[in-house]
């Protein structure tokens, strides 16, 4: 019987037969074919999100936080969206935000009405 000398991960030599070599050699070559364990998936829906830029000071109205830009798209998979994501920034107006720290994503809850009498 041929045997061949493999490094050990446990950091020693150990004999294999050619047979398990051989099987050995197949399984890396189809496994290299296949992509290994990259995600090849290109069907996922993706779908855009309104996250935070920079970051936002509790009680900042949402109208002075949309005017300096500090809310931005970002694209994820349909399923990592919220069913209550923001689809559209207008509908912060008169809407006092939170602490919010940079790539949050916006979703409704996550406000506080401002008082008009108080403004």
């Amino acid at each position: 019987m041929v045997t061949r000398w493999v490094y050990s991960p446990i950091g020693s030599f150990m004999e294999i037969s050619r047979r398990r070599c051989l099987v050995l050699a197949a399984w890396s070559v189809i496994g290299a074919a296949c992509g290994g364990t990259e995600d090849t998936r290109t069907d996922w829906n993706r779908v855009d999100v309104f996250i935070v830029v920079s970051h936002i000071p509790e009680g900042t109205p949402a109208d002075v936080a949309i005017e300096s830009n500090s809310f931005g798209l970002k694209t994820v998979v349909a399923t990592q969206r919220a069913s209550t994501a923001i689809a559209n920034l207008g509908s912060l107006q008169g809407e006092a935000l939170r602490d919010f720290a940079p790539n949050t994503i916006l979703v409704e809850g996550m406000f506080a009405v401002i008082d008009q009498e108080q403004s």
